[in-house]
């Protein structure tokens, strides 16, 4: 049987009582089955069962369990990437408007600016308005 010391004790090694041995506090070690049922009685140790299998299927969920994080992490990222970048050109777009109709309304105020100088001008000089706004003939 499999059992953890937790107390320091001497005893006999094999069933016949004819090698001692040292068995140390912490140890994990393999003893026959009559030692250790005297060891566990005492309290001088525990029952030592070897979980290598179960502790390799939790190591594994846990793998598992972080590789979907790390893709949830990554899928999240760049969605927000992307939005990130699907709002940046939709602010490009939008200023790129704002400054056409801000160049329309200068165009506009020019224009504008020119009637009136025209209409106001003396009736001996000859000026034509500008081609965006003179009339079409049809």
């Amino acid at each position: 049987m499999k059992i953890k010391i937790l107390k320091t004790k001497t005893a006999s090694s094999c069933p016949l009582g004819i090698y001692s041995k040292e068995y140390a506090e912490g140890s994990v070690v393999e003893m026959y089955n009559e030692l250790a049922k005297v060891f566990l009685k005492q309290g001088w140790a525990v029952e030592f069962k070897d979980d290598s299998e179960r502790l390799a299927l939790i190591e594994k969920e846990k793998q598992i369990k972080i590789e979907a994080a790390i893709k949830e992490e990554a899928d999240n990222l760049a969605k927000s990437q992307l939005e990130a970048e699907k709002e940046e050109a939709d602010n490009l777009a939008k200023s790129q408007l704002e400054a056409e109709k801000e160049e329309e309304d200068q165009k506009k105020a020019i224009d504008d600016l020119a009637n009136k100088a025209i209409d106001k001008a003396p009736e001996n000089k000859s000026f034509s308005k500008p081609a965006s706004k003179a009339k079409k003939k049809k």
